[in-house]
């Protein structure tokens, strides 16, 4: 997001060059990071993911000259509209839908289940992990550029704990079963709020419980529900 917003503001660079730049960019964090956060797991990956979200806010906010600041990047061109953030989510629907159907996509889905297994069967499980780690960022940053042209504008808050809460919100909602899940997962935690919204003051009291019976009915995600119940009905 700060990248699209730096070279656009600052340099006047196209949008649609920015959108190839950015990935780069993030790709190229990323193999930094990939290897220090490759041999963590669990709580301790978590709160690294902390530590590194904390550090890059510190440095947005001091390195005012090139990022703004505490008040950001203002003049942001907005380009972006809902038919083409629509046309870019069916873009890469359709791309991780391919991808899970493939030979990599089985292997994902051993490495998550079992990567004891997938280690036996010849999958070198740390560099599988390297490479969607590099894929994720580039995901990532694509959409940081469309929101950032979208709104006109990028602030340091919009990059802190909270946006990380929202992510594992969406993941553990949607699931990780199906290619639709963050799909799910983000439709979900987007639009309850605000269908509950004639409830006033209780509406996050509400969200909040329905979001808790959703992780507690469906462990696997909305996505995994789905799938299991898909399969109860063809037995």
């Amino acid at each position: 997001a700060y990248t699209g917003a730096i070279l656009t503001v600052d340099y006047g660079i196209n949008f649609w060059v920015v959108l190839i730049i950015a990935p780069v960019i993030a790709v190229a964090f990323a193999t930094i990071l990939a290897k220090p956060l490759g041999r963590l797991s669990g709580v301790y990956l978590a709160l690294v993911s902390v530590a590194v979200i904390s550090v890059f806010r510190v440095m947005l906010i001091n390195l005012a000259s090139i990022t703004g600041g505490a008040l950001g990047k203002i003049g942001v061109p907005t380009i972006v509209n809902l038919p083409e953030l629509l046309a870019v989510v069916v873009v890469l629907a359709i791309g991780i839908w391919l991808v899970q159907r493939s030979m990599i996509g089985r292997a994902m889905r051993l490495v998550r289940a079992d990567p004891l297994v997938a280690e036996s069967m010849g999958i070198d499980v740390h560099k599988f992990r390297f490479w969607l780690f590099l894929a994720s960022a580039a995901i990532g940053a694509i959409g940081g550029v469309l929101r950032a042209s979208y709104f006109g504008f990028v602030v340091p808050g919009d990059y802190s704990f909270g946006l990380l809460i929202r992510i594992l919100a969406i993941v553990i909602l949607g699931g990780v079963a199906h290619w639709s899940a963050p799909i799910i997962g983000a439709a979900v935690w987007t639009l309850l709020p605000e269908w509950l919204r004639p409830l006033g003051l209780w509406r996050e009291v509400v969200t909040g419980i329905v979001l808790l019976l959703i992780i507690i009915l469906l462990p696997q995600g909305i996505s995994g529900g789905l799938a299991e119940n898909r399969r109860s009905i063809v037995r």
